[in-house]
């Protein structure tokens, strides 16, 4: 088995922002990147990626056979067995456990890690095929699946959750929220009617154009607007709390940044619900780069600043790493295979 198809299959391309948001809550109480009780929480932000990409795909095994898009994807071309990725899926949280078993986390810090860990496991099996639950139910859970490493994280190093870090938590879960039922949902809109999944988009009236575009429900502009605005107000309020920590210079280059990010964020969302622009085709949507942005920016008021831009930087240096490996790849004598592969991962990237 070449490691090709294996990256492929975990992702690892991705896992650098999964670490960032599992050492962003101790960052946030003054801890130092470089401890070995955060460094621990890096790691398992990159297992947890690895995990959640292998039992996401492994369960959308059989839909993915009779994709055209995903052929190239590694288990449906062979690359990897399923046997092989299902021990995977086994072992990698036994991984995580023997990390944390020596770490000594206090008692709330494991139960919530394993909740995390057992919610995570159940939105990628059942997140589109849950039929009797209220999909936005489901991206309420995915964002608190997403956001929860921040708490968890300080909680593992034995510190208490300041007020400031649950505000940012929020405001980070709601963001998170649209990543689900905005980006992701416009993004196959077309596919999950096909198919017969109910996502919030089309619970709320989000439909194809019969010519080009999307058409989008009163009931789903409104809820655009609202995600935008609490993520926002979330933002906005880690802010206030921020105030007078460090000056009046640094205040106010502070609310300047995540003002001039938070009317980004309401603009790009303002745009798509009054169909200025077409939803992002990959889902990248530019109202969350503004809310991400806006939380590592007041996140600055609280981290120590060179921690904060350590753990920037090594996130940066994981991905362009990949990057320069998967570009060698696509080089190579299988080119055209190693791009297709490429595009099958980032349809859920």
């Amino acid at each position: 088995m070449h490691l090709k198809p294996i990256l492929n299959l975990t992702r690892l391309h991705t896992a650098g922002w999964e670490g960032l948001i599992f050492v962003l809550g101790p960052l946030l109480v003054g801890a130092n990147l470089f401890e070995p009780s955060v460094i621990r929480l890096w790691v398992l932000g990159i297992l947890i990626n690895a995990f959640i990409f292998v039992l996401n795909d492994l369960a959308d095994l059989p839909r993915d056979r009779l994709d055209p898009s995903r052929q190239a994807s590694p288990l449906v071309s062979g690359a990897i067995s399923t046997p092989f990725a299902l021990w995977l899926a086994c072992a990698l949280p036994i991984v995580m456990w023997l990390l944390i078993a020596p770490a000594g986390w206090p008692a709330q810090a494991q139960v919530s890690f394993a909740a995390l860990l057992l919610l995570g496991s159940y939105l990628c099996v059942y997140q589109k095929t849950a039929a009797k639950v209220y999909p936005l139910l489901l991206d309420i859970l995915f964002g608190v699946t997403m956001a929860g490493p921040i708490p968890v994280g300080i909680a593992a190093i034995g510190v208490t959750v300041p007020l400031y870090a649950w505000v940012l938590s929020i405001g980070f879960m709601i963001l998170c929220i649209g990543l689900n039922a905005i980006g992701g949902n416009l993004k196959d809109l077309a596919s999950d009617l096909d198919t017969g999944f109910r996502t919030t988009a089309i619970a709320l009236g989000a439909r194809p154009r019969s010519e080009s575009g999307i058409e989008l429900s009163r009931r789903y502009r409104v809820f655009l607007l609202l995600v935008g605005s609490l993520t926002v107000l979330a933002v906005l309020s880690a802010t206030a709390l921020s105030l007078d920590r460090h000056g009046r210079w640094f205040d106010g280059t502070l609310v300047i940044g995540v003002a001039s990010l938070s009317f980004g964020l309401l603009l790009s969302l303002h745009r798509l619900a009054t169909g200025a622009r077409a939803p992002a085709p990959r889902g990248r949507e530019r109202f969350f780069a503004c809310g991400m942005a806006a939380v590592l920016v007041v996140s600055v008021a609280y981290a120590r600043p060179l921690q904060l831009v350590a753990a920037f930087v090594v996130t940066l240096v994981w991905e362009l790493a990949f990057r320069f490996y998967w570009s060698r790849q696509s080089s190579g004598p299988s080119a055209s295979n190693s791009n297709a592969e490429m595009k099958s991962s980032r349809k859920d990237s």
